[in-house]
């Protein structure tokens, strides 16, 4: 039997990553509303008496069911011997935008209603192999920014850059540090992984990730799951790895190209053709594409999925230059 949505329950947390996760959230808000459904918010930048006030707020207003972004508002929602969502009787909807290895702890969660919101397809299939428990495990790929019907695009042969790539780099060396102090056996697979990955660029990460397990010797210590949480900074060292090399194509090529984000100005060995500019918010972002003939996406292991950096440099009227996966290949 289904049951009517009036209203559901937000979250808004920390400024990460340029505050996207807040913008998805007031983002997908705007559409609920738009579709004649109330949206409540925490603020879990609150703590103590003012974040229980926040709960005690919406608890007496009502709520159907509550959704977040990477599985914020999940914890510390006890009530009792229950939580605030099955007393509520709502299900909580968790929409993962990485990689479903990175959130194995809060997946693997009590609640007795709880999804998962995906925005590949590969993950989609992660979560029904691995999370039997899961009240459902949905592919949902993120939209991009919308240019506001006063806008007016610019004639592309104006726009002040000619390419530009939008998205921060962490040092290589910094995330290698990392897999690096992870105990030998851990420490060896995710290496593995790595070269196995970067030898078959169409090797998706579970794939990946089972070689490696069969061959650490770990079979009988710890499962499947533990082990591609344990060695999900693959994942980010991959992403980086990808973007590093595509930057460094281009720039070898002699192509002049804008980069806006935080960390490139660590690699100084780019050439003048390579101009950094630093960090730009997300809304930012979307007036630089604007301005930007041909914008770059390079995906971060998404074989089989869609990054919202495509719709928005779409939607901006710029032309995208991006790696493909089955679901693009589908759809565009």
């Amino acid at each position: 039997m289904k049951r009517e949505v009036k209203r559901v329950l937000m979250f808004h947390g920390g400024d990460i990553c340029y505050n996207t996760l807040n913008i998805f959230t007031d983002t997908v808000a705007d559409g609920l509303k738009a579709k004649g459904i109330d949206v409540g918010f925490i603020n879990l930048n609150l703590s103590g008496e003012k974040l229980v006030d926040e709960y005690v707020r919406e608890i007496n207003l009502g709520f159907d069911a509550a959704l977040s972004f990477n599985s914020g508002g999940q914890h510390e929602t006890s009530m009792g011997d229950s939580n605030i969502y099955e007393y509520m009787n709502a299900p909580f909807f968790n929409w993962i935008v990485d990689h479903p290895c990175n959130a194995v702890p809060d997946i693997e969660s009590d609640l007795k209603n709880y999804h998962v919101i995906c925005i590949d397809r590969e993950h989609q299939s992660f979560l029904n192999k691995y999370f039997p428990k899961l009240s459902g495990a949905h592919f949902i790929p993120l939209g991009g920014i919308e240019k506001k019907e006063s806008q007016q695009y610019m004639d592309i042969c104006n726009r002040e850059y000619n390419v530009a790539f939008i998205g921060s780099y962490f040092p290589l060396d910094n995330i290698g540090e990392e897999i690096g102090n992870l105990p030998d056996p851990l420490k060896n697979s995710a290496i593995e992984m790595i070269e196995q990955m970067l030898d078959n660029r169409g090797l998706t990460y579970e794939q990946a990730c089972k070689i490696a397990y069969e061959n650490s010797g770990l079979k009988g210590e710890i499962s499947f799951l533990e082990f591609s949480y344990l060695t999900c900074r693959v994942n980010r060292y991959i992403t980086q790895y990808m973007r590093e090399e595509v930057i460094r194509y281009l720039a070898a090529s002699g192509i002049t190209i804008h980069l806006f984000g935080n960390g490139w100005d660590v690699l100084d060995d780019l050439g003048k053709n390579v101009i950094v500019h630093g960090g730009v918010s997300y809304q930012e972002s979307f007036e630089i594409y604007q301005n930007t003939k041909i914008c770059l996406n390079v995906m971060p292991w998404f074989k089989d999925g869609f990054h919202d950096r495509i719709a928005s440099i779409m939607n901006a009227g710029s032309v995208v230059m991006t790696d493909s996966s089955r679901y693009l290949d589908e759809v565009i």
